[in-house]
């Protein structure tokens, strides 16, 4: 029980993160799109991903907060701050032939590459932690473990 507890705090945790960076991308759409265009990647794309961001963030918070999907939405979320560290490496280890914005909204206004790389560890760890404990939650509710013999009665008979 403690275990679900502590997952559904994690998990909201993580989805305010992302319903915080939906909002403020949507709430200042203008921004975001000169943000979005002044990245490394084709207009076309920033355009695109200037919608496609927020939708995938509100997917991800869906899942956390719905307990029967919370398990992917950890995940999800897992795997997008994954993308988004790795090209804040990229920006950081000048992959690029110009430094891109930082684009760092949900920190303070001068925040670096490295305040955000660090702060998506932090949140990256904690969807971790709520994954272990998910899987730890799984094994002690008497799912079946691969050395589990086979019932009689669960098996079924073919003609």
């Amino acid at each position: 029980m403690k275990k679900e507890i502590a997952i559904q705090i994690l998990s909201t945790f993580i989805a305010m993160l992302f319903c915080y960076a939906m909002v403020s991308k949507i709430a200042d759409y203008r921004e975001n799109l000169s943000e979005m265009r002044n990245q490394v990647f084709p207009i076309a794309v920033a355009d695109i991903l200037t919608w496609f961001i927020p939708l995938v963030e509100l997917g991800i918070v869906c899942c956390l907060i719905y307990k029967p999907f919370r398990h992917m939405g950890l995940w999800l979320s897992f795997g997008l701050l994954s993308l988004f560290s790795i090209y804040i490496l990229l920006g950081v280890n000048e992959m690029f032939n110009r430094v891109p914005c930082n684009c760092a909204g949900i920190l303070w206004k001068n925040s670096t590459y490295w305040d955000q790389f660090w702060f998506n560890m932090v949140f990256m760890a904690l969807a971790v932690i709520a994954l272990w404990f998910h899987h730890a939650t799984d094994r002690g509710a008497g799912s079946a473990l691969p050395h589990q013999p086979v019932r009689k009665e669960d098996s079924v008979k073919l003609a």
